[in-house]
């Protein structure tokens, strides 16, 4: 039954065949050989980073997990509220806000 469906999806998301791989682009010149080639340092060529491609299952949790928090990117993580001291006065009054 469940645990049956729950091991099928467990082996599929360890399938790379199914999930890709991630992988680096090495940082290879406009011939595309790899600049270290030869062991020369090419002083007339810019430095160029690897590039780095994440697996489908990566982008595919970031994707979720995104449209999961859509709806709190907007929201204040702090909101002030107004406290009534001893006297009953407010405290917006009396300078003293707490935030919750």
């Amino acid at each position: 039954g469940a645990a049956n469906l729950a091991d099928r999806a467990r082996r599929a998301l360890e399938d790379p065949r199914l999930t890709g791989e991630p992988r680096v682009d090495e940082d290879l010149n406009a011939f595309g050989v790899d600049a270290g080639a030869g062991g020369q340092f090419d002083m007339g060529r810019a430095i160029v980073q690897p590039q780095l491609h994440y697996s489908g299952v990566h982008r595919a949790v970031y994707t979720y997990a995104a449209r999961l928090l859509a709806p709190t990117w907007e929201r204040p993580l702090w909101v002030p509220i107004n406290v009534a001291n001893e006297h009953g006065v407010g405290a917006g009054t009396s300078g003293a806000k707490t935030y919750g």
